[in-house]
């Protein structure tokens, strides 16, 4: 009896161990499912609400460039006269003189082209060049070629220059034309 006895208690001893060891499995499963699904509601909360603020930071970033690109381009604008005035008598060099720059639009012409629809602004330099009379030539092609990398000259025309002398010293004197553009 003292073997049944053992053996019972050896039985229900190992049955109620199991039964605990699969009760507690049970609920390991059943906390690491909560533990999943509360997982994947935060990170679905997170992700919205992280979207929703990176939208609204990327949209008020973007309001914010537009407004300073239009004032930029509105600042551009006003002082595009100045940048050309600028850039020619800056490119001049010393043994060029500009004695009158003429600024003046053409009217834009009804073309399939786009380019041809920009309004364009000519621009009449006159001037001399002073020095040794062999470097005459260089120096004002020098010169229109130094303007010309400016983005906004389409093209140079010289329309006149002549030899002269001005005050007892042979200059060249020239009249040029430059086209530029702007966008509207």
């Amino acid at each position: 009896m003292g073997k049944l006895f053992f053996f019972l208690f050896f039985f229900l001893f190992f049955f109620l161990t199991l039964s605990g060891f699969w009760a507690q499995q049970y609920i390991i499963k059943k906390k690491q499912a909560e533990i999943a699904e509360l997982q994947n509601k935060y990170n679905k909360i997170i992700l919205e609400n992280n979207i929703n603020i990176h939208n609204e930071l990327i949209d008020e970033q973007i309001s914010k460039i537009q407004e300073k690109r239009k004032t930029v381009k509105l600042y551009a604008k006003r002082n595009f006269v100045i940048a050309i005035l600028r850039d020619i008598t800056n490119l001049s060099p010393p043994n060029i003189g500009l004695f009158s720059i003429s600024l003046y639009s053409v009217p834009k012409t009804i073309n399939k082209t786009k380019e041809d629809n920009k309004t364009k602004i000519n621009v009449d330099v006159k001037g001399l060049v002073q020095g040794n009379p062999v470097f005459f030539e260089t120096s004002l092609n020098s010169y229109i070629e130094n303007l010309k990398l400016k983005p906004y000259f389409l093209k140079s025309t010289i329309k006149q220059k002549e030899n002269q002398v001005f005050i007892d010293e042979p200059v060249l004197k020239f009249y040029i034309n430059l086209e530029l553009k702007i966008d509207d």
